[in-house]
């Protein structure tokens, strides 16, 4: 595997989008760097750039600089990348914690997942739990990130749901106000009402989570700048999270793509 594909991989594999890894690589080759080198270095659009820094940025993992009235960039000790790695691992030990508290069954189930890679499978496991089940459920999604971190598999997922749905599945997606301009990026707005039937909620508080469920499954995924998972196979959990979920998805309204 050339160098350069394994260094992709492995920051993909510590919760980088594909994306943030390709501008990161970009970076250590090219670093101080303006924009305009990164975009034609990454062949990315501009917009994608400037997105995968303002993201590197908020994690410390990158320098800003002003040089003649311009923005530049420059890597920052790589040493954070281990710092972040234990940020995680304390957030996620302490979410299994919490969870755990709440289950005592001996058939329930936690399992923590982290990095996109391990997004990406954990989402298509749970569309199988969906199939299997006839129920997904999705609450508070953000969805930018979704499509970043499921570039590689989300048109093979959204082909299987729009099948799902055809079969007379319904395929539930409940998004807030805050987020709602994210529905009708290009990226995103195609999925909207299909395979989605989606609502927006203006009810407050947010919920800190995105939460899926279906049966007797949950993953909860807290909003952060790397996907931590946690995923949890507990019936009594998977329905006081339905119930939570249904006292928002009433009083919502409805979004079409066409609408």
């Amino acid at each position: 595997m050339p160098a350069s594909q394994q260094l992709l991989d492995n920051l993909q594999t510590i919760g980088f989008s594909p994306n943030e890894a390709e501008v990161y690589i970009a970076l250590i080759r090219l670093s101080p760097s303006f924009v305009a080198p990164l975009v034609k270095e990454t062949k990315k659009h501009r917009q994608m750039v400037y997105n995968a820094l303002d993201s590197l940025l908020n994690r410390n993992l990158i320098v800003r600089s002003t040089k003649n009235g311009k923005f530049y960039y420059e890597l920052a000790n790589p040493d954070r990348l281990v710092q972040i790695i234990k940020e995680q691992e304390t957030v996620a030990a302490d979410l299994a914690s919490q969870i755990s508290d709440q289950i005592s069954q001996p058939d329930e189930q936690v399992e923590v997942l982290r990095g996109s890679t391990s997004f990406q499978e954990a989402l298509l496991a749970f569309t199988a739990i969906g199939r299997q089940n006839r129920e997904y459920i999705i609450m508070n999604t953000i969805p930018r990130e979704f499509v970043s971190f499921t570039a590689s598999k989300l048109k093979q997922q959204i082909t299987v749901l729009r099948q799902l749905k055809k079969e007379g599945m319904d395929i539930q997606l409940l998004a807030f106000k805050s987020i709602e301009s994210q529905l009708r990026a290009d990226s995103f707005w195609p999925y909207v009402d299909d395979p989605y039937e989606t609502r927006v909620s203006d009810s407050t508080p947010e919920p800190p989570q995105t939460i899926w469920i279906s049966g007797e499954h949950v993953y909860l995924r807290n909003h952060l700048d790397d996907p931590i998972l946690i995923h949890i196979k507990s019936k009594d959990l998977a329905g006081r999270y339905r119930e939570y979920f249904n006292s928002y998805w009433q009083s919502a309204t409805p979004v079409h793509r066409l609408g």
